[in-house]
Order: C-alpha cells, then sequence, then structure tokens
C-alpha cells in the first residue's frame, strides 16, 4: 500500500511542476545602466545583488519594487 501511496504523491508532485510558470525577472541591464551604474562588471554585479532580493522575496510581481531596490543598490555603491 505504502508504494501506491508513494506513486500517488510522486504523480501529484510532477503535475504540480508542470503547471508552474516560472517568474521573469522584472529588470534588464539596461535598467540598472538607467539607474546609473556605468556600463562593465559592476551591471552584473548590481543585477545579481536585486535578483537575490527578488527572489528572497519570493518574486514579487511588481516591478515598482524591483526599481526601488535597484536604487537603494545602485545609491550605496561609489562608482
Amino acid at each position: 500500500m505504502t508504494d501506491v501511496l508513494d506513486d500517488l504523491q510522486w504523480r501529484g508532485l510532477i503535475a504540480l511542476g508542470e503547471g508552474w510558470t516560472a517568474p521573469i525577472f522584472p529588470l534588464t541591464g539596461a535598467d540598472i545602466m538607467a539607474a546609473g551604474v556605468p556600463r562593465g562588471p559592476l551591471v552584473g554585479q548590481v543585477l545579481r545583488e536585486v535578483e537575490d532580493w527578488w527572489i528572497d522575496q519570493d518574486f514579487p510581481d511588481d516591478r515598482l519594487s524591483a526599481i526601488e531596490k535597484l536604487k537603494s543598490v545602485a545609491q550605496g555603491m561609489a562608482f
């Protein structure tokens, strides 16, 4: 009986994964540069920092929040 329950649980997880749509990060490198970050490696660094925040916040579907976080990160960096 346990094998049948295990199979049902796995099938449920597979169905859940098949119906899931991956969230799309709302910012691009162009957004980072528009916030005053000069072209180059810092763009990727800032992008990763804001994306890490976005993931930690459970992928908010609010571009404005991501832009506000971008502004605070960019202001805290010396260019």
